[in-house]
C-alpha cells in the first residue's frame, strides 16, 4: 500500500518513471504515510514546527487559517483566526513550511473527515 501511495504521490508531483534513482524511490516509499483525520481536528497549528511535511488531500476538506494581526503586526487579544483558503481533494498543503523549514504560517483544521498522503 505504501509503495502504491508513493507511486501515486510521485505522479502527482510530475515525476516521470526513471527520474528518481532506486535509492530515492525507496526513500520516498518509506516516508509516505496515508492518514485519516476526524472533523474538527487540527492537523497543524500556526507557528508549529512539529509536522514539517507536504500534505495531499485525498478526501474531505481542510480549512487553512491564520491569526488576525493589527497594523503593528502584534497578535490581537482575541483568538480569532481568519480563514484564508479551503483545500479539497487534489489540493496540496505545507509547501511553504517544507521549502523554508520555518514554523507553519497557518493552522490546518478539518472541516470534515479527511484522508491524505503526507
Amino acid at each position: 500500500m505504501r509503495t502504491d501511495a508513493a507511486s501515486a504521490f510521485k505522479d502527482l508531483l510530475g515525476l516521470s518513471h526513471g527520474e528518481l534513482s532506486r535509492e530515492e524511490e525507496e526513500s520516498l516509499a518509506a516516508s509516505v504515510e496515508i492518514a485519516g483525520y476526524q472533523e474538527g481536528e487540527v492537523v497543524v497549528h500556526e507557528e508549529s514546527v512539529e509536522r514539517n511535511c507536504l500534505f495531499y488531500v485525498l478526501s474531505g476538506c481542510v480549512s487553512v487559517s491564520q491569526r488576525s494581526t493589527d497594523a503593528d503586526q502584534q497578535v490581537r487579544d482575541s483568538p480569532d483566526c481568519v480563514e484564508m483558503h479551503k483545500a479539497y481533494p487534489g489540493g496540496f498543503l505545507g509547501q511553504l513550511q517544507v521549502l523554508t523549514s520555518e514554523p507553519s504560517f497557518f493552522t490546518y483544521k478539518l472541516v470534515d473527515f479527511i484522508g491524505c498522503v503526507q
